[in-house]
């Protein structure tokens, strides 16, 4: 016979309950926490492009003009992360015409692409097409707005 006395521990049943329980708060998780890091990197992103437009808007002021020269924004604004290949650095394009609308596109580590078109006379807009593919336009592209990302 068993003598009556306390048995310390968990059954298989209680420990496969809390393993359970685990993998479903897991799963709710992991999700989650991978948008906050492309959210993260999106951000990274569009203070990439905001800070070769800040850069841009300092040489419109000083030659009139917007530049595509690597060198001349970094002389203006040394820590702007500009590279001919948008998925390295921001890419910088111009429209060809007068060189008073300027094209970034800088592509996130999270994979998606955003562009600032900027222009002398229309200004700031902002959107999430890729404007690297083709020469900078002069006419606002669509979907592209004022105000932020």
């Amino acid at each position: 016979m068993r003598s009556a006395r306390d048995d310390e521990g968990f059954t298989l049943i209680e420990l496969m309950m809390v393993v359970g329980i685990l993998g479903v708060l897991i799963a709710i998780a992991i999700p989650h926490f991978l948008g906050v890091r492309h959210a993260a990197q999106d951000r990274a992103a569009h203070t990439d492009l905001r800070n070769v437009l800040l850069a841009q808007k300092m040489v419109w002021l000083e030659e009139g003009a917007y530049t595509a020269d690597f060198a001349a924004l970094e002389a203006v604004r040394p820590t702007s992360p500009l590279n001919a290949d948008p998925q390295v650095g921001v890419f910088v394009d111009l429209n060809d015409a007068d060189d008073q609308v300027a094209c970034l596109v800088r592509a996130s580590a999270s994979g998606r692409v955003f562009s600032i078109w900027e222009s002398a006379s229309l200004g700031t807009h902002y959107g999430a097409g890729d404007l690297s593919v083709a020469d900078c336009p002069a006419a606002l592209p669509a979907g592209f707005r004022q105000g932020g990302f």
